[in-house]
């Protein structure tokens, strides 16, 4: 007798994966409110808030929505006393400011170092330590503040000769004004003049200035080199 054939039926269990999907993250974008001054202007904040003459400074500002913010090739200025009492400096910056479409005013300026006086007719003074407004577009549009902590040197300008005898050589040329106007230094040497030559006097005041006689070079025509000073101000010339 054939015993009967064991069947051994093998099962397969199959394990099923549950894959769990991330969860969705939702970002938002926060756009700064705008800052507006008692006038309406909006601001800027400028970064750093402080700095010497030279110092590269970001600016950064919302609600410059007005079509006259980007006009092309816009001026910016550092505007505030200086120079002497009552002067209304402003001083142009080097910048890279542009608006954007959706009224974002962003970009660098470079803190200049000397500005003209709008109540004189000196086009030329250092800008001293102080808070000075930002201003872009138009002298009236102050879009924010800096603080200037360092003034930087002043400008130096070549001036006329002066005579004191005609069709002579006697003359002081050469003549180079320093933080002062070259009508100031001129008035300056026409009254000293008289006084110095040369081969001397080595040392003499002046209203308030010290000149000193710094060589001499007597080759072909005598020449004497002098220098004067006065707190920030200077005044070189040669004396023939």
């Amino acid at each position: 007798m054939v015993p009967a054939r064991q069947t051994t039926l093998s099962s397969t269990t199959t394990l099923l994966s549950t894959t769990t999907k991330p969860p969705v993250t939702t970002t938002t974008t926060q756009v700064r409110a705008p800052v507006y001054d008692a006038n309406g202007i909006p601001q800027v904040t400028a970064s750093p808030r402080q700095g010497g003459v030279g110092a590269t400074v970001h600016v950064d500002g919302y609600g410059f929505t007005d079509p006259h913010w980007r006009d092309p090739g816009p001026p910016l200025w550092l505007s505030g006393a200086g120079g002497d009492p009552g002067c209304l400096v402003y001083a142009e910056a080097q910048h890279t400011v542009r608006v954007t479409p959706d009224g974002r005013l962003h970009g660098d300026f470079v803190v200049p170092s000397h500005g003209g006086c709008r109540q004189s007719g000196v086009s030329e003074f250092a800008l001293s330590p102080g808070t000075y407004a930002i201003v872009f577009q138009c002298t009236v549009c102050t879009i924010g503040t800096f603080e200037v902590t360092g003034s930087g040197p002043s400008p130096s300008a070549e001036c006329t000769t002066v005579g004191f005898t005609p069709n002579s050589d006697d003359v002081a040329s050469s003549i180079v004004a320093t933080g002062l106007s070259c009508d100031e230094a001129e008035a300056f040497v026409r009254k000293i003049g008289p006084s110095v030559g040369p081969f001397g006097p080595a040392r003499i005041e002046l209203d308030g200035f010290e000149c000193v006689l710094t060589r001499t070079d007597d080759v072909e025509l005598a020449h004497g080199f002098y220098e004067c000073t006065s707190g920030s101000k200077r005044i070189t010339f040669v004396r023939s």
